[in-house]
């Protein structure tokens, strides 16, 4: 059978790979008696790969069979390979069907066969749930071959042919009934609800589904106010205009209001309402400098209750309080660990006994909550630990209740890429319900109590890597796509970048030289979110952080992509890595004793010590090696401790005490150079001292930016946010003043945390910029 032939067999016929029987002419893929829709596409991925199993398929190939006409780039491939890894539930890192090989293409590791020629022609016995790929998927049954007894027993076929055909005509009559009946039903009817210049944010269905309230800047690089939009209207409505920036509408229960969060220029917050045709704001709580993000009304009209995640203090995590308006109280309902982001969206059910909401571990690990809120008279009393409904640990963009209170709809990172999915409440298995669209996320989803009708924003953001000369003030492009590009890093001597981009469709860790020339990807994870490289001090090898199974690690690679390892293996958060001036070390950020401090890993013994005892965030060395620059996860500042000498080696302890260990696979280890590389060891060595007290140098910095600033011989490069501004300065050792030295760009388009380098004279200042964002509002119709 030559190359056309069996392509021809394998799409007419059918074939199995694996435990997957796949019918290219159906587009479909079946695994114990559920059926899969794929897009065309998809499936003629899939077929060039069956054609040649366990033989690599290239890029080239599959660009000139499945897109001969099209001119596309290699991101859709991406995005095919990684819709057929989760239709077969692979792992991209530990592959039973579809193994990537490193910047050549793809192959099919699983066994395929032709089908035979009876099971082809095998009646359809009953008809099975088809889980739908592409709103153009149809409703149709797989084909259901026949028991192995019947195959095997040639002389018992014509009987059981007989009761077989009686079985058929029943079958297709009554799935012809059963697609009838779903036929008749109207199909949901997806709708942009907005789409206005700018970014439309936090939708909130009012509770009979008819209008949208929502947060928007109105076009204009100003604040965002509060707007309400009917469902067939297309202009909004402004309900607030102060000079303030509103964020986080919620309807009452009646829906004839709107409570919002407000945030003044001078830092101030407060709950405030307006009624939802206009007419003035009341303020209902004045919270001070006390940060909120986000609010929920409870849908229980007996109580009046407004829930919000709200931050204490300058710093540590948010907790969940209930606002009872009638008695102008505030009660904390929730308390996150210490070392966390905190509690975020608060979302109440139905009924009002039941408060859902995102624990935020850092703002990448983050998994829903359900706290029960008991009625114990004219208001509700919280009661007992929240209940974790997902393990997921992925980054979670907002959730809402089901309006039968049975599930809820999260908007969630799951997986690798933004998406919606209905999560029961019971803590099973999430379902998925759709998918942002190529290069997008989705946020803030809203269902109206109806059940019939939901909301959330599609949002896209064109990040890249600039530059400017501190001395000139004249910012240019550096590193740029349609992609995210973030997390700069300049190796000592300025030749050579490193950087974090979506560009494929993953998070992956890329090198170029420093004029944004000759662009290489290092990293192939396909799936774990990688986050700030950081150049060894020879430029030979990058540390950088990556999730695997709901943790950050520390892992190193070379500049070629070559000898990747993994540092530190902790069920603990482990970020922020800095390289020792010697290299012979790498400090990073952990939370693994419950509360935020900074560990040095000694790269030749593989062992990590504690190195501070009063919490650390973010840490670099100083110039030379004896001092160590911290941030601390309770205050703002920069601040310096005296580092303790390395322990000699006959006083490390290998056996007690150990660092739990956690056995998951390698996600940047590739099929050629497995072997080679060591497993981890990671003993911890507690540094057992007098306390040594950290000492203040720097108040202006915030925690926003962690990754925001370089220590160098000639002193701390550090971001100071300045009203609607971002500045340079340099802070000088010795105890001179700091000179300021350039202004980066306002603040709406520096994003926090994503990195600040600069040249090997720190002449040029290199950063990430949110050149622009887009959010639009998308609308449901007959949701369920």
């Amino acid at each position: 059978m030559n190359a056309d032939e069996r392509r021809d067999a394998l799409v007419e016929r059918g074939f199995t790979a694996g435990d997957w029987l796949i019918e290219p002419l159906g587009n479909r893929a079946t695994h114990n008696g559920v059926a899969v829709q794929l897009e065309p596409k998809v499936m003629q991925v899939l077929v060039c790969m069956a054609e040649k199993p366990n033989r690599t398929v290239t890029k080239e190939a599959f660009m000139s069979k499945v897109w001969a006409d099209t001119v596309v780039s290699d991101d859709v491939l991406a995005r095919c390979i990684s819709e057929l890894r989760k239709t077969f539930g692979d792992d991209s890192r530990n592959p039973n069907y579809i193994e990537t090989i490193r910047k050549t293409g793809y192959r099919l590791i699983a066994p395929v066969s032709l089908r035979d020629p009876v099971r082809a022609v095998a009646p359809v016995v009953q008809g099975t749930p088809v889980q739908r790929r592409s709103e153009a998927s149809s409703i149709s049954p797989p084909i259901v071959s026949l028991p192995y007894w019947v195959e095997r027993r040639p002389a018992m076929l014509a009987g059981i042919v007989a009761v077989t055909t009686l079985l058929v005509v029943l079958g297709f009559a009554l799935g012809r009934r059963g697609e009838a009946e779903v036929a008749s039903q109207p199909p949901p009817r997806v709708l942009t609800f907005t789409s206005f210049l700018g970014e439309e944010k936090d939708p909130a269905l009012s509770p009979d589904g008819d209008l949208v309230a929502f947060a928007w800047n109105g076009g204009e690089d100003s604040y965002d106010h509060i707007y309400v939009k009917q469902t067939s209207n297309e202009k909004p409505l402004l309900l607030t205009d102060a000079d303030a920036q509103d964020s986080s509408p919620t309807w009452a229960p009646t829906g004839d209001r709107v409570a919002f969060i407000r945030e003044t220029p001078e830092g101030s917050f407060g709950i405030y309402t307006s009624p939802h045709l206009g007419g003035g704001e009341t303020l209902l709580y004045d919270l001070g400098p006390r940060r909120a993000h986000s609010i929920a009304w409870s849908p229980n009209t007996s109580v009046s209750q407004i829930a919000i995640s709200l931050r204490q203090a300058a710093q540590g995590p948010y907790h969940l309080f209930l606002y009872s308006i009638d008695r102008d109280t505030l009660e904390q309902v929730t308390d996150p660990p210490d070392y966390s982001v905190g509690d975020l969206n608060p979302a109440f059910s139905p009924d009002g006994q039941r408060l859902a909401f995102a624990r935020a571990t850092v703002p990448e690990i983050q998994d829903v909550f359900v706290k029960t809120l008991v009625d114990g008279g004219p208001e509700p009393t919280p009661i007992t630990e929240p209940t974790q409904i997902t393990r997921d640990s992925t980054r979670i963009g907002g959730l809402d209740w089901s309006s039968d209170g049975g599930s809820l709809i999260v908007s969630s990172e799951r997986g690798g890429a933004s998406g919606l999915w209905r999560v029961p409440a019971t803590g099973v298995e999430p379902e998925w319900i759709s998918g942002a669209a190529e290069g997008k996320m989705i946020y803030s989803p809203t269902v109206a109590r109806d059940g019939e009708r939901l909301a959330y924003v599609e949002e896209s953001a064109n990040v890249n890597i600039w530059s400017t000369y501190r001395l000139r003030d004249v910012p240019e492009p550096l590193i740029t796509s349609t992609r995210w590009d973030s997390h700069p890093d300049v190796t000592r001597g300025g030749e050579r970048l490193a950087f974090v981009s979506r560009r494929t469709g993953s998070l992956e860790i890329w090198t170029g030289d420093s004029d944004g020339n000759n662009l290489t990807q290092v990293t192939e994870s396909q799936g774990p979110r990688v986050s700030t490289p950081r150049w060894s001090p020879d430029g030979q090898t990058l540390a950088f952080v990556a999730w695997e199974g709901g943790s950050a690690d520390i892992w190193v690679i070379g500049a070629s992509g070559s000898g990747q390892r993994r540092l530190t293996d902790h069920p603990a958060e482990d970020t922020m890595p800095s390289w020792s001036r010697d290299g012979r070390f790498i400090y990073f950020a952990s939370n693994r004793d419950e509360t935020w401090q900074i560990y040095r890993h000694d790269l030749d013994r593989r062992v990590t010590t504690q190195v501070t005892q009063m919490g650390g965030f973010a840490a670099q060395e100083g110039p030379f090696g004896e001092t160590l620059y911290l941030m601390r996860p309770d205050t703002t500042g920069i601040w310096s401790q005296p580092l303790p000498e390395p322990l000699p080696v006959d006083s490390v302890n290998l056996e007690q005490p150990q660092i739990a260990s956690v056995s998951f696979r390698n996600p940047f280890r590739s099929a050629q150079d497995a072997s080679a590389i060591p497993e981890p060891v990671d003993s911890l060595a507690v540094v057992d001292s007098t306390l040594v007290m950290p000492e203040l140098l720097i108040s202006e910095v915030g925690l926003t930016d962690r990754g925001n600033w370089l220590v160098t011989e000639q002193g701390i490069y550090f971001l100071q946010r300045e009203e609607q501004e971002a500045v340079l300065y340099l802070y000088r050792f010795g105890g001179r003043p700091s000179r300021r030295l350039a202004k980066i760009r306002t603040l709406d388009s520096l994003p926090e945390d994503h990195g600040l380098t600069l040249d090997a004279e720190g002449r040029r200042i290199i950063y990430t910029r949110v050149d622009s964002r887009e959010g639009d509002i998308f609308y449901i119709d007959r949701f369920r």
